[in-house]
This record gives C-alpha cells, structure tokens and sequence, in this order.
C-alpha cells in the first residue's frame, strides 16, 4: 500500500446498519439501568422522580429519532465506503455519552455543567450526523435523487443545530435551558418539514 492508498472498505451496508442499531439498542438499554428507584414503595415517591422520567424520555426519543432518521436514509442508498464507516462510528461515540450525561443531569438538573455537557453531545450527535449524511451522498454519486433529500434534510438539521446551540449557551444563565434547546429542536424537526410538505 502507497501512502497515497486508501484502504478499501470491504463492510457492506446491512453489516453496518446491523451494527448500528446494535449500539444504540445497548445505549437506549443503559438509559433504562440508570434510571433512579424510588425511595418508598409510594405514588408520590414515584412521581417524585418526575425530572428523571423527563431526562430518560427526552434521551430515549431523541435517540429514537435518530435511529429512524439514520434507517431512513440508508434505505435510498446501495453502497458506502470508508467514510461512511468513521462517521458512522463517531456518531455512535457521541451518541454514546448519552447515558452518562442524563445520569449526571438526573443528580444535578439545575447545575450547569451537567446540562450543559447533555446539551453539548447532542450537538455533537446532530453534527456528526450532518457530515454522516454527506458522506453518503458522496459514496453514491450518482442516487441524484437521495442527493436532493439529504440536502434538504441537512438544511433542516442546521435549523435544528441553531436551536441546540442556543439552549446550550442559555445553559449557562438557565441550566434546564439546554434540555428544553433540544425538546423544541425536536419538535422542529419533526414538524416542520411535514407542514411544509402539506403546504
């Protein structure tokens, strides 16, 4: 191999997406563990625990969405190269902090470092996914049609960042800020392109 060799990526798509949805059932599974007991066999001890519910099913859906949004794209593609194989791994690293960081936000809600480090993974994730996609477009450049979905599909992920990155700056003023940046990010992205779409 010359250095100006790429390696050859000899993965296939099923193997990868296999893979993929490997980790995140096991990062989704974690968020589940970690998830605080009650003190007492009570109602009110349970419902005590609302801000843990609330950080468990933000990460949950969040993550959840980003497995739908990830199968979704790769269904529109045929092959994937090297790129695709990193990217697709550094989206799992971040993603993968997720537990650790609703852990600590569970501890800690109104601290600012911990809702600040959730928000930062998320932007992490949404970051990575943006490059994730482009780098499918380039490994299939002749899909001129999946070329115009991701392009429209990044664009609205760069709202979505924008929203993100405002919660997590106002995290430091309002810790909570940064969880509820990514729950109307969320919301955005869900609802947005479909009213545009019935327009």
């Amino acid at each position: 191999m010359t250095p100006h060799t790429q390696p050859k990526n000899t993965m296939g798509k099923e193997r990868l997406t296999a893979f993929f949805d490997a980790v995140l059932a096991i990062i989704i599974t974690i968020l589940v563990l970690e998830l605080p007991k009650p003190a007492e066999p009570t109602w009110g001890a349970f419902t005590g625990l609302y801000r843990e519910y609330f950080a468990f099913t933000l990460s949950f859906f969040w993550l959840g969405s980003l497995w739908i949004h990830q199968h979704d794209m790769w269904h529109h593609i045929k092959h994937i190269d090297a790129a695709v194989v990193r990217l697709s791994m550094l989206t799992l690293f971040f993603a993968a902090w997720f537990p650790y960081t609703t852990s600590w936000v569970n501890e800690e809600f109104y601290a600012t470092v911990p809702q600040a480090l959730y928000g930062l993974v998320a932007i992490l994730v949404t970051i990575s996914t943006i490059a994730l996609n482009r780098s499918l477009v380039k490994a299939n450049p002749d899909n001129l049609e999946f070329e115009h979905l991701t392009n429209s599909r990044n664009g609205w992920l760069a709202a979505d960042l924008l929203i993100k990155a405002a919660g997590f700056a106002l995290s430091f003023i309002y810790p909570p800020a940064a969880m509820l940046g990514i729950l109307i990010a969320a919301a955005f992205i869900n609802v947005a392109p479909r009213v545009r779409r019935q327009r």
